[in-house]
């Protein structure tokens, strides 16, 4: 009766140890779950924006699509992130680049002088 009892005992503080671990681990999945949820939403947002931001521009003139460009060319450094509406403005209206199409030189021979 004595063993069984402490058995009992022993098995008691062990679930009661375990116990918090395994609700600290299902915190950690519902807070990854939650910051996935909160990714989405915010590329919802952006998407909507976006949108927004192309039929605002959809009408430019060939003009007001140059100034855009050098005004974006002036307004950002190498390697930093465009505005949405810039990046709308890209999307709508930059020539994708094609890798195959790229010609550093008009000949095919290099000439050493």
């Amino acid at each position: 009766m004595k063993k069984s009892l402490n058995s009992f005992l022993i098995i008691g503080l062990l679930l009661s140890l375990v116990s918090p671990l395994s609700v600290f681990a299902s915190d950690l999945t519902s807070e990854n779950t939650m910051e996935k949820d909160y990714k989405e939403l915010m590329g919802l947002i952006e998407s909507s924006e976006k949108e927004k931001y192309k039929k605002e521009m959809s009408n430019l003139t060939q003009e007001e699509i140059y100034e855009n460009f050098i005004k974006i060319d002036q307004e950002y450094d190498i390697g930093e992130e465009f505005s949405l509406k810039d990046q709308a403005f890209i999307e709508m209206y930059a020539k994708p680049v094609d890798s195959w199409e790229i010609t550093p030189f008009k000949s095919k021979k290099i000439f050493w002088i």
